[in-house]
């Protein structure tokens, strides 16, 4: 059987928020994560970059979606790819994107791949958005130590993409969508 079925099959009765007894984590993977409605930038995106494969939408889409979430004022995002910025751009137009954190500027919100995401300082009330979880058994094994590391409160797992709360105030969860 393909893996990524037997994935979706295992995450079928996660994947929308069932057993989630906190309603904020709820909230947020209802109306944030899985959100089905289009939001007001699709159409335009989609008419921007026409050729865009579903896969790379789907993960801007989420970046869109987390950005107009969080509303951070400086984002730190590792990639140079136009597309992924003007998604986040257009989640949050306040927010100044920059590569990485400076010294006058802490970033609210990171977006990074996985080989970056164990050096950044987690501060609190941190996002920490990491692409490539699953990509191979030093992924995996970054993955599991950002996600039981001290600073990383509320971890939510969708296979390829894990996002990671720092948040002091609040216990320690791990979700699988």
């Amino acid at each position: 059987m393909d893996c990524l079925v037997l994935h979706r099959i295992v995450r079928f009765f996660q994947g929308r928020g069932f057993g989630i007894q906190s309603p904020t984590d709820y909230a947020f993977v209802r109306y944030v994560i899985n959100e089905r409605w289009p939001y007001y930038v699709y159409d335009d995106m989609r008419a921007l970059y026409p050729s865009i494969p579903r896969k790379k939408e789907k993960l801007c889409q989420l970046l869109f979606r987390i950005a107009n979430y969080a509303q951070a004022e400086y984002i730190a995002c590792a990639s140079d790819d136009e597309m992924m910025r003007n998604y986040i751009q257009a989640g949050c137009r306040k927010s100044q994107i920059t590569s990485g954190a400076s010294s006058d500027k802490s970033p609210t919100l990171w977006i990074l791949p996985v080989e970056q995401a164990a050096e950044i300082p987690l501060a609190d009330g941190s996002i920490v958005i990491i692409s490539g979880i699953r990509r191979n058994r030093k992924a995996r094994h970054t993955w599991k130590t950002i996600k039981m590391g001290d600073r990383a409160t509320v971890t939510y797992d969708l296979y390829d993409v894990g996002i990671v709360f720092a948040d002091s105030k609040r216990y320690k969860q791990y979700y699988t969508i």
